[in-house]
């Protein structure tokens, strides 16, 4: 392991470097090629500008006079001059009068131009004002061209040596650069290898080995931090190890009083609903008794006919149908009161809602209170725990009873939360048409042992655990509510994630 990060940061360090040096290198000598190629290129076209433009004026005389001979005689000085290769002069019809040398390719050549001019007296003047106008005040006229080209021959020459010059010592000072590199890499790198493989040996639980120290500069002050902080770590496990000891213990207790907590409401619940379940098993328990009774005296009957075995097989079948009824009662308020398992599950939230009714709807229309039930058909499936689910809805749906203590209508609705197509969660509402909350209340509704209502009807910890267990389950639930109007909860809960 410590090899492969040696390697890798090494290399890392040196790449980095190297790529600097080298661009940097790179664009100095671009720079540098560029700057001295446009430094001679400036001077040859400074140099050709000024030989065309004494040519053109020495030549003046050659023109006006026609004299061939002296305009080749300046030609055969000037094509004498370093890369000059030709020289010409036109005459105003841009015909040649006298050229030397040979004309080049206008790729390897630079042409230069320049007017042959000469002074003109104007005939207004006559002689006699030609000897008294100066001559730099008399009107010019081109009588002819100068023309002359450059061989860039020797410029290419010269750029090339540019060029190689420039190379070869932008490479000597890339491969000084990466010379300086390694060595400087391998002198900070070394003491770093030896906090990393410390930092090995404190990652296993060696927490006593001490990195050397290579240096005085901040390496060495490093490595001694380094050494500080094993001390210090050393001395810290220990007390960590003894706080999370004492940690493992508090939590174990608050799972523990939590539960606990949990199930005192849920008792608290079944408390409240006994009357109501007690009710609901007495209606088909009476009526079982009284069928089985019926059936009974029609049996003992000495002319049992086939219309008595008739009676007797409805009667029977009634009784089957409310002992079914009763049974399903009790499973429901035991599996209510049992310990919820601590796992989640996939979880329809209209069958929670539906599996509580048989606990809470007789109670609630014993009191006068018309459930109204509005269920999304298409209510996509939550994870969740559905005994504590189940839990949350017995304790809102008893919260709307004793908010309603003249009658009124429980509102019970689940709607698909939507994001565009997709669906993101499950809302509930559970709305009651009764006295409503006080504002002061609204912000304390959910602390535990807070209630408003007489002291043997509540214990205050109805909405705190239903608060609780919604959160667990990544939901939130929020109230709205108007004093002498109602209350609505909604709670909200995620959608299942595959």
């Amino acid at each position: 392991m410590p090899n492969r990060i040696r390697f890798n940061i090494a290399l890392k360090v040196n790449i980095a470097v190297s790529v600097l040096m080298v661009t940097t290198a790179f664009i100095l000598g671009y720079n540098c090629i560029t700057s001295q190629i446009r430094t001679v290129e400036e001077e040859l076209k400074i140099r050709g500008q000024s030989l065309v433009k004494n040519l053109s004026y020495n030549c003046e005389l050659g023109v006006l006079a026609n004299d061939k001979d002296s305009l080749n005689n300046m030609l055969q000085g000037i094509i004498k001059e370093k890369d000059v290769i030709y020289a010409a002069i036109l005459n105003d019809d841009e015909m040649v009068i006298a050229e030397a040398g040979i004309a080049g390719d206008t790729d390897s050549i630079y042409e230069f131009d320049s007017p042959v001019v000469t002074k003109v007296i104007p005939q207004s003047l006559g002689l006699e004002g030609m000897a008294i106008v100066p001559r730099g005040d008399l009107p010019e006229e081109i009588i002819g061209k100068a023309r002359l080209q450059i061989s860039l021959q020797n410029l290419y020459n010269t750029i090339r040596l540019i060029q190689t010059k420039t190379i070869f010592l932008t490479i000597a000072l890339i491969l000084l650069a990466l010379i300086i590199t390694v060595v400087l890499t391998r002198l900070i790198i070394g003491p770093l290898f030896s906090l990393v493989e410390a930092t090995h040996k404190v990652a296993n639980g060696d927490l006593s080995y001490k990195v050397k120290m290579y240096s005085n500069d901040e390496l060495g002050d490093l490595a001694l931090s380094f050494n500080e902080m094993t001390e210090n770590l050393k001395t810290a496990y220990g007390k960590l190890e003894k706080r999370t000891q004492e940690l493992e213990l508090t939590n174990k207790e608050l799972k523990e009083a939590q539960y606990k907590l949990v199930q005192s409401s849920k008792m608290a619940a079944i408390g409240q609903l006994g009357a109501g379940v007690a009710h609901e098993l007495n209606n088909p328990l009476g009526g079982i008794l009284g069928y089985a009774q019926y059936t009974l005296q029609k049996v003992k009957k000495p002319d049992f006919t086939q219309d008595d075995f008739k009676t007797c097989k409805t009667y029977l079948e009634y009784i089957e149908r409310e002992s079914l009824r009763c049974k399903t009662i009790v499973e429901n308020l035991l599996k209510f009161s049992r310990g919820p398992k601590k796992e989640m599950e996939d979880v329809d939230f209209n069958r929670v809602i539906s599996e509580t009714m048989p606990l809470t709807g007789h109670d609630l229309r014993s009191h006068r209170i018309e459930i109204v039930e509005e269920y999304d058909d298409n209510l996509p499936v939550i994870k969740g725990n559905f005994n504590k689910l189940q839990q949350v809805i017995v304790n809102m749906m008893i919260n709307a009873k004793h908010a309603m203590p003249d009658g009124g209508k429980l509102f019970l609705r689940t709607k698909t939360k939507k994001e565009g197509d997709k669906d993101k969660g499950v809302i509930v509402e559970i709305e009651d048409t009764g006295k409503g909350i006080s504002a002061e209340n609204l912000s304390k509704l959910f602390e535990p042992f807070f209630t408003t209502k007489q002291e043997s009807k509540g214990t205050g910890l109805g909405l705190s655990v239903s608060y609780e267990i919604i959160q667990d389950h990544g939901g939130e639930i929020t109230v709205n509510s108007e004093v002498n109007k109602g209350t609505k909860f909604t709670i909200t809960l995620p959608i299942k994630n595959d």
